[in-house]
């Protein structure tokens, strides 16, 4: 298991070379890095000037005051939580004032760098960030974890993000696997509901096979296989992740330049430049 001193000296290299190792940071933290770097994002200190603002608990929906409500029964005698919204906007957290940290108003990379609720709202799914995988330096002594809630929606989802000291690692574990019990037991009620009534209406339908031990043992030696073919230390530049980055928000965004030049954190004209220097046609 990689350990943070490894990380530590990775997260370096990234910051003063732009060199990437894949056998010791996850492919969700490089391309986090990347867009942090893209986002030009200060990891010395964060601007505190606009986090001021105290949270209006007046306007919170419907659902997000349901969340809140769990979340409120739930202990955290070390550690921060947080409702965020699918902006990263903080619209619920359990203490007013964060002891080491500057009061965060929002989680987004662009606003801080990488972090578990920004993965979160580029992915969809949970992230577990800690320590020097963070890409700001005021976050490196933290462990953050996120759970998305709702996100069969579209446009409207949650991230409940769990925010705590390194050193209480084992109290953030045990107050995670809390809180995935609590939300994600509900979502899977909802779905075995749904699975139940498409039965009812088609009898002749197909039904889901049976997930045995012995297709978990060939699951589990398919991987290992795979897992050994992959060289033990594979280096990735800065210039490769970018040019997936860029490529993947022109995609994204159906070739508008001043849309993906907005997503990416840079001009117009620093676009036209790199689709250039790297060659990237439509």
């Amino acid at each position: 298991m990689t350990n943070q001193s490894e990380i530590c000296k990775a997260r370096s290299l990234f910051l003063t070379r732009g060199i990437l190792n894949e056998n010791i940071i996850p492919k969700d933290i490089m391309q986090s890095w990347v867009r942090s770097k893209l986002h030009h994002i200060s990891y010395e200190i964060l601007d505190t000037c606009e986090h001021k603002a105290k949270i209006d608990y007046t306007n919170i929906g419907i659902k997000a005051k349901e969340i809140i409500q769990k979340i409120r029964n739930a202990q955290s005698e070390y550690s921060y939580i947080f409702v965020l919204d699918h902006q990263g906007q903080i619209i619920y957290k359990n203490v007013a004032h964060l002891n080491d940290i500057p009061d965060i108003k929002c989680f987004t990379e662009e606003s801080i760098g990488t972090n578990a609720a920004g993965i979160s709202l580029k992915s969809k799914e949970k992230a577990l960030v800690s320590g020097c995988q963070h890409y700001n330096k005021n976050l490196i002594n933290y462990i953050t974890e996120s759970l998305v809630v709702d996100k069969e929606k579209e446009e409207k989802f949650y991230i409940i993000l769990l925010l705590t000291p390194l050193k209480y690692d084992k109290h953030h574990q045990k107050l995670y696997k809390q809180l995935e019990k609590l939300f994600t037991r509900k979502e899977e009620e909802e779905r075995l509901l749904k699975d139940d009534h498409g039965q009812k209406s088609d009898e002749k339908g197909p039904v889901n096979p049976v997930n045995t031990e012995e297709d978990n043992i060939i699951e589990d030696e398919e991987l290992l296989e795979e897992s050994n073919k992959i060289n033990s230390c594979k280096v990735f530049t800065l210039t490769k992740i970018e040019k997936e980055t860029i490529r993947e928000a022109l995609n994204y965004y159906q070739w508008n330049l001043k849309k993906s030049s907005e997503a990416l954190g840079i001009s117009r004209s620093t676009l036209y430049r790199k689709l250039k220097e790297y060659d990237i046609n439509k």
